[in-house]
């Protein structure tokens, strides 16, 4: 919509430039083929007339042009914050904290464990650690809450999904499952029917990707 816009402000600066064009060889006199062949099309006798409204149309146009600048410079500004979200989420997921929760969890559940068996294992490693304070539930929850908050992202169109997907799409998946059994009993407990529904939502849409 944008661009056809701008178009259509390119085609009415050019007529209104070329009955500028002509109407300043009609005031000073220049002649030749080329005043001749722009008379053709140009009434000069309207054009001296409504040389106010001539005038307003001209400063509507330039008003016109700024309004396009400035939104072609929000339009850049929104894809410039954009980028830098994306590169402070990706910055933040190769911290050295989120290392070392992937290392625990690495730990916990191996990639040669069969994937039932890696729930299992971090489920019961969960029921172990959790209301109890304990440092290594925080620990191995920070993926999870980070995940789920750019779920949220996600849903509320701040971050497209198709970027989530090539960025994040395999850790999105893989820690959900690895940690869904948990998940399920969480959220049968009082309070938490809610718990992680951001990216169980974003998950099931990058499962049909």
């Amino acid at each position: 919509m944008f661009k056809v816009a701008v178009i259509l402000l390119i085609v009415i600066t050019v007529v209104v430039l070329f009955c500028l064009v002509t109407a300043v060889i009609g005031v000073f006199g220049l002649g030749g083929p080329v005043s001749d062949w722009l008379f053709n099309f140009i009434d000069m006798d309207w054009l001296l007339k409504y040389q106010a409204f001539v005038s307003g149309s001209v400063a509507a146009l330039l008003l016109l042009w700024a309004v396009a600048l400035a939104l072609f410079q929000l339009r850049t500004m929104g894809r410039t914050t954009y980028a830098d979200l994306l590169l402070r989420v990706s910055e933040e997921w190769d911290s050295d904290p989120f290392i070392r929760s992937r290392h625990l969890i690495l730990e916990i559940a191996p990639i040669d464990m069969e994937e039932s068996e890696q729930r299992k294992a971090v489920k019961e490693t969960m029921e172990t650690v959790a209301g109890k304070g304990h440092e290594n539930y925080f620990i191995l929850t920070r993926p999870l809450d980070f995940l789920e908050g750019l779920a949220f992202l996600v849903r509320k169109n701040y971050i497209p999904l198709d970027d989530v997907h090539r960025a994040f799409g395999q850790p999105m998946v893989m820690y959900y499952q690895l940690f869904q059994d948990y998940i399920e009993e969480m959220r049968n407990q009082p309070g938490n029917s809610k718990a992680y529904t951001e990216l169980s939502e974003v998950v099931k849409k990058l499962s049909t990707k």
